[in-house]
């Protein structure tokens, strides 16, 4: 079986370890299977008690149900881009239309009890115990609650554009904010307060049985636990792009991974690692009572189960670091895992297999050190031979280039040379022979131990340089207006030789259609002042910046340094850059929201800056 795997550091004494706790739930899950077809693009899914999957189609505006056997059929077809969805204990749906407003409840049947209106961009939902519904309102910021005869009233402000929201036991609300990276805490009366600060872009929220609330942070790929007092943290790491979440019985976490068509499992002590893969694009999730995934996969358009079977993984917890990922150059490498089980047999093995292009030509085992122990330190520092001994591991390099490196255990398996269970295992590779490849790329490292395999991605990349101080600076923030945009950096490389891009890309939404060069200003200079002004034309001279816009809505705008590479308008290392574009043809988004201006280009220099558009 393959997993492919997170892991959680910390620092102790200068060493990277990494961390893991062990749990007797923990489940590999080998089989997935696809369901369906669920309809165009479906996004929130729930299970009935019989097994039954609903999803939302926004596209299509329907509800589809797919049935326990994978037969689907359209539930219902009532109103404009449903979105948020929840059943309740007597199989009663309830679903947000994003688009009108509503909030619509549906008997088992198909048949709409009521449609009641709410605040404006509705986009998640959840009910308390006694049967009051809530819905977070994303466009205006707000939280309707909904008494069971259909009657609708506000019941408080949240942070900037939320996208989830659960209720815990005692009637307190709680929404994972998208636009201000936090949670708001409404209590029972309607009085509002952030509870606590998450990770970057909150798009799902869950809570367990103990009050503990997570979120599913798309941004950096991580979920946050709250606690009750309003604690947070990092609980774990997550594939690519996590965008729903949802927590079992025993307190183990489940994101459904969009961006690498995944499930991450996460125990209740942040061991977190690969579940299953999924169909394209998995942006809701929910479990069944027996313990099955389900995830609805917005792009192939079908669900996703995914069933356990009891079996423990072997490792866990596989990280890898170096010291340089630049082509071409000798680099340290680090490659570390937790151990579900012992490797404590004789002869059981450790494989570490690099991608071609690494080249460990001349290596020999001297220059690797091998360690393992408990999570309160690496206790153990191996003495490695070249064949295995009584008391002493075994090391070899085969292979093209010397890119496979095979550790054999002791023969006699016992002693403080075993890996028990519960130890952390890390391999060191230091930099003599050690290269990097000539090109930029990206390709698995392979471990492999006790019948089981993991993959950890290595990057090569000439790795831009990051700006410092990026900013754009907006004449308004009001949706639909005009606005000025002022765009600042510091730029740490400068363009170092002439015909040099620096590429502004907004984000989807802006427009900047009909606009043109001669309402672009773009100055320079060291941090003291901007002393110089270019002179833009539509190409690039010996002497001028080169700027023209292009791409859906003139959202992209290139300027080229000039063709000789030197002079006053050349931009320096530390040179402040300001560009601004004026009110003439730029339009605000249509939807409050936080949007994202990315800077790129030849001049190998790159940044975001974050704006929040309000209502």
């Amino acid at each position: 079986m393959k997993f492919k795997l997170s892991a959680k550091k910390i620092l102790i004494g200068g060493t990277l370890l990494i961390t893991a706790s062990f749990s007797s739930s923990l489940y590999a899950a080998t089989v997935s299977t696809i369901l369906g077809p669920a309809g165009n693009y479906p996004q929130s899914i729930v299970l009935d008690s019989a097994g039954n999957a609903y999803t939302t189609n926004a596209n299509e505006n329907t509800i589809t149900k797919t049935s326990a056997d994978g037969s689907s059929s359209m539930f219902a077809n009532y109103f404009f881009s449903p979105l948020g969805m929840i059943t309740d204990a007597s199989g009663n749906l309830y679903v947000t239309a994003y688009t009108t407003n509503t909030v619509a409840k549906f008997t088992p049947l198909g048949e709409a009890v009521y449609v009641t209106t709410v605040g404006r961009g509705p986009r998640a939902l959840t009910l308390d115990t006694s049967g009051n519904l809530y819905v977070a309102n994303s466009s205006d910021s707000t939280v309707t609650k909904i008494t069971p005869d259909g009657t609708a009233s506000l019941f408080g402000q949240t942070g900037s554009v939320p996208f989830s929201i659960v209720t815990d036991s005692l009637g307190n609300v709680y929404t994972a904010n998208y636009g201000t990276n936090n949670v708001t805490k409404i209590s029972p009366s309607g009085f509002s307060a952030t509870l606590a600060s998450v990770g970057s872009i909150p798009s799902a929220i869950t809570i367990d049985a103990n009050g503990n609330l997570y979120t599913a942070n798309t941004a950096d790929n991580t979920v946050t636990k709250i606690t009750p007092s309003g604690v947070a943290s990092t609980h774990g790491k997550t594939g690519f792009t996590p965008r729903a979440i949802t927590v079992d019985t025993e307190g183990n976490v489940y994101t459904a991974n969009s961006g690498s068509n995944s499930v991450t499992k996460i125990t209740p002590n942040g061991l977190a690692y690969t579940y299953g893969t999924t169909g394209s694009s998995p942006i809701g999730i929910t479990l069944s009572s027996t313990g099955d995934v389900y995830t609805s996969n917005y792009l192939s358009g079908n669900i996703t189960k995914i069933t356990r079977d009891g079996t423990l993984p072997t490792i866990a917890n596989l990280d890898y670091s170096t010291s340089n990922n630049s082509p071409s150059v000798s680099a340290t490498h680090t490659v570390s895992f937790a151990t579900f089980q012992a490797l404590s047999d004789a002869a059981k093995t450790i494989t570490i297999t690099f991608p071609s292009n690494y080249d460990f030509t001349g290596k020999t085992i001297s220059s690797v050190k091998f360690s393992h122990g408990q999570n309160t330190g690496l206790e153990t520092l191996e003495t490695l031979t070249a064949t295995p001994t009584a008391t002493s591991w075994g090391a070899v390099f085969s292979g093209t280039n010397n890119r496979v490196l095979t550790l054999t255990a002791p023969t006699d398996g016992v002693g403080a040379s075993s890996i028990d269970a519960n130890q952390t295992v890390i391999i060191k590779y230091d930099l003599t022979n050690s290269l990097n490849p000539a090109t930029s790329g990206s390709a698995d490292i392979v471990v492999s131990t006790a019948g089981d395999t993991g993959n950890i991605l290595a990057t090569i990349s000439a790795s831009p340089a990051l700006v410092s101080n990026f900013t754009n600076t907006l004449s308004t923030y009001k949706k639909e207006a005009r606005s000025s945009h002022t765009l600042t950096f510091t730029t740490p490389t400068g363009t170092a030789s002439g015909g040099k891009t620096m590429v502004i890309t907004f984000p989807e939404g802006y427009s900047f259609v009909g606009k043109t060069i001669s309402s672009v200003k773009f100055s320079h200079g060291q941090n003291t002042g901007l002393e110089t002004l270019e002179t833009l034309t539509a190409t690039p001279t010996a002497t001028s910046w080169g700027a023209v816009f292009s791409g859906t809505n003139n959202r992209v705008l290139t300027l080229t340094a000039p063709t000789d590479g030197v002079g006053n308008a050349i931009v320096t290392p530390n040179d402040k850059i300001r560009i601004t574009l004026s009110s003439a043809n730029s339009t605000n988004p249509i939807t409050a929201g936080v949007y994202t201006t990315v800077l790129g280009g030849t001049f190998a220099n790159s940044g975001s800056a974050n704006v929040t558009i309000t209502r």
